[in-house]
């Protein structure tokens, strides 16, 4: 995924992201906080893994996150803790 250098905000899909970031992709590296939209997807067979895999690299990454969905029947089902690392 090209992005410009003078860019202040990328737009990108889940796939878009976790490619640009396996590429090392410079962008990646200098994000400090990200939206992710249509966070119910994460209950979804069809691309469910593929947002799980995008919080999981977030949140090893330590980015601050903003979730949103306007159709997630029932928050509890959603549960994000702290990842944990070994010493």
């Amino acid at each position: 995924m090209d992005v410009k250098d003078d860019y202040d905000m990328v737009i990108a899909t889940p796939e878009a992201f976790l490619a640009a970031r396996h590429s090392n992709s410079p962008w990646v590296q200098s994000i400090e906080f990200v939206i992710i939209d249509e966070t119910h997807m994460l209950m979804q067979d069809t691309r469910g893994i593929v947002y799980e895999e995008t919080l999981v690299q977030l949140l090893g990454d330590r980015r601050e996150l903003l979730l949103l969905s306007a159709t997630i029947p029932d928050l509890s089902l959603i549960h994000i803790s702290e990842p944990t690392r070994p010493n």
